[in-house]
């Protein structure tokens, strides 16, 4: 095992090192195993999820390369089988299933539209570290340096925005040479940035604590790449904090309830003089390659004369 869910509800994500053969002694690959939330009208020919994402990246990014990253690359996934029926909560709970079934919206979908939970499986390539066990500046500098860079490869190539920066979604890939790439991972949020979902109604996706400001207010304009560098900011500044601080940043900018958390961001971003006081307070200036990221990311986001800051409220 390489991670499993804390809890029974939601996806179960868990994930495992593999091998190719039994007589392998390299575990080059990870299974990912999760409850994906679809329509219960929905067949598998139908389904946009993550497995559908990568094998639509696998065809066009064949004979990509990104020198300063690693792309995903999808083996094989599909639906698990029980004697040829699909394994989902439908198929367990049948008549039960929604007395048991939390009101959980898909993606678009209104919240009335009746759902279970398919048992979907993939293997991928290569298996990756998460950031939050990189201890070197150097290294997790070049590890979410290389992961944005995968980004605007995936976006440029296949049109699909992830969607889902986060802690967990950027693993430093390491080389023999001990050079580290980093890699960008976990594609159940992701969307086509020109999917009509995307431009007539824009939904809140992420993880809290690094989600963008037009996601947490629900701004009613389509999520862009930049929607996804502000996560990368918000992701970089909490690897830099000082480890006694950590936990209290990442808990401030996932407070509970959205406006209260897109609030704190407008206040952090307001203005290059209260980053720099955020700086102070929370970052480690050890972190001289973070803290370069950092002030630069800001500067091409909020520094720029269109926006100066994030304290207008109709920006």
């Amino acid at each position: 095992p390489e991670f499993i869910a804390g809890s029974f509800f939601g996806r179960f994500t868990r994930c495992f090192a593999v091998a190719r053969t039994p007589d392998d002694i390299e575990f080059g690959f990870i299974l990912k195993d999760s409850w994906q939330l679809v329509s219960t009208d929905l067949e598998d020919a139908d389904l946009s999820d993550e497995i559908c994402v990568l094998r639509n990246m696998r065809d066009k990014l064949a004979t990509v390369e990104c020198k300063s990253a690693e792309l995903q690359r999808m083996v094989t996934g599909g639906t698990v089988l029980i004697d040829n029926t699909r394994d989902s909560t439908q198929f367990m709970l049948g008549a039960e299933l929604g007395d048991n079934v939390r009101g959980t919206a898909i993606h678009g979908s209104r919240r009335s539209t009746p759902a279970h939970r398919l048992h979907r499986r993939m293997v991928s390539g290569p298996i990756g570290v998460p950031l939050h066990k990189i201890t070197n500046d150097w290294d997790a500098a070049a590890t979410v340096a290389g992961a944005m860079s995968s980004h605007t490869t995936i976006l440029c190539e296949t049109g699909i925005l992830h969607q889902d920066i986060s802690l967990g979604n950027v693993l430093a890939v390491r080389h023999a040479d001990g050079s580290v790439r980093g890699m960008l991972i976990d594609f159940d949020h992701s969307l086509a940035f020109n999917d009509k979902r995307n431009q007539e109604k824009p939904v809140c996706v992420g993880t809290k604590p690094y989600m963008s400001i037009a996601n947490l207010e629900g701004i009613d304009v389509a999520r862009t790449s930049v929607d996804d560098w502000e996560a990368a900011l918000a992701l970089l500044l909490c690897w830099a904090a000082h480890p006694w601080c950590r936990k209290e940043l990442r808990a401030k900018l996932g407070s509970v309830g959205s406006n209260r958390s897109a609030d704190l961001r407008r206040e952090l971003f307001a203005s290059r003089k209260s980053l720099e006081a955020t700086i102070s307070v929370y970052i480690d200036p050890a972190c001289k390659h973070m803290l370069r990221l950092i002030r630069g990311l800001y500067e091409a986001l909020f520094g720029h004369p269109s926006c100066s800051g994030t304290a207008r409220a109709t920006l």
